[in-house]
């Protein structure tokens, strides 16, 4: 269980690099605590709310599921494939 919380936690931190924020940025953003998510991201227990895990998705703009399998929407992805194609 340990590696798949560090996956949905690796995942996270890869969505704050690739947005260019910092965790303290996405913590005022969703509501909490900077040092709340800090200890949430470096915990064993990380996510034991998934009220959280799902404001963070939502703040992203992925869906959940993405955050706890990386895996996105089949629909999704191809609506995705379909915008590219079409500029």
């Amino acid at each position: 269980m340990k590696s798949h919380k560090s996956d949905i936690v690796r995942r996270i931190l890869d969505l704050i690099e690739k947005n260019g924020i910092t965790q303290y940025r996405l913590a005022k953003e969703i509501g909490v605590l900077n040092a709340t998510l800090n200890k949430t991201l470096k915990s064993d227990n990380a996510f034991s709310s998934s009220k959280t895990l799902l404001k963070i998705a939502q703040y992203f703009n992925v869906d959940i599921e993405y955050l706890i399998s990386g895996y996105y929407d089949k629909n999704e992805i191809i609506e995705k494939c379909y915008n590219k194609i079409d500029k």
